[in-house]
């Protein structure tokens, strides 16, 4: 699906520059050539990014599916793109901790928030995978599988958690005898699996449920820019 104009939201991307363009304006005119070069990098930016995706077309399926291998892009996808936004909010807040920047400031402001959103890009070619790919794996894993699952109740890494404490106490029991009793507790606590939610075909279900400790570990990340729409 193609974004209005940009892929990127500039107006985002471009919210550390805002703040301080709102605090030099007056004189903005005077320097407007050496800002104009870093916007202008990330407006070229973006429009490659566009071709890009124009050039991978991806279709989402009739009915979810998921391959081991996306998963495992998708996971590296988002957790480069959560390191790229912690770094971002990073440097928003050093900014705002600042004095009064002067408009000498900002073109380098300019330039270090487009190298972030570059980044961000760069990391969605590096994995292979476009934006449209990367929405519907979103909502499949954290929307309909996870969130299925704990509307039911259902925390899909307690069992691993427990096996591994399990295991834990057998790797320190001194009677073999509990010892290998307890491991086969273990095994047993692995084998046991929370029902799929309404939606989830079995074998997803069962891929995902191995992976539920690193897809619950990056719950919390954030839309990246290139999802975000103008408008």
């Amino acid at each position: 699906m193609r974004m209005k104009g940009c892929l990127i939201a500039l107006g985002v991307a471009l919210a550390v520059v805002a703040t301080a363009l709102a605090l030099v304006g007056p004189t903005l005119v005077r320097e407007g050539r050496r800002l104009y070069a870093p916007i202008s990098k990330m407006k070229a930016a973006g429009e490659d990014f566009e071709k890009w995706v124009r050039e991978h077309p991806w279709e989402e399926p009739a009915t979810p599916t998921v391959a081991e291998e996306q998963v495992t892009r998708f996971l590296g996808l988002r957790r480069e793109l959560q390191r790229v936004t912690e770094e971002t909010d990073s440097r928003t807040a050093s900014f705002a901790k600042r004095e009064k920047p002067t408009l000498r400031d900002v073109p380098a402001i300019a330039e270090g928030v487009g190298g972030l959103v570059a980044e961000e890009l760069n990391a969605f070619r590096s994995a292979g995978m476009t934006p449209a790919e990367y929405r519907y794996l979103d909502r499949l894993i954290y929307r309909s599988w996870l969130g299925g699952l704990r509307a039911q109740g259902v925390d899909p890494a307690a069992f691993e958690v427990a096996a591994k404490e399990i295991e834990k106490a057998a790797s320190v029991e001194r009677d073999s005898t509990l010892a290998q009793r307890l491991r086969r507790v273990a095994d047993e606590t692995r084998q046991k699996k929370p029902r799929a939610p309404e939606g989830i075909p079995p074998e997803v279900h069962s891929l995902l449920l191995a992976r539920a400790s690193e897809i619950q570990a990056l719950t919390e990340s954030p839309t990246p820019l290139a999802l975000q729409r103008r408008g």
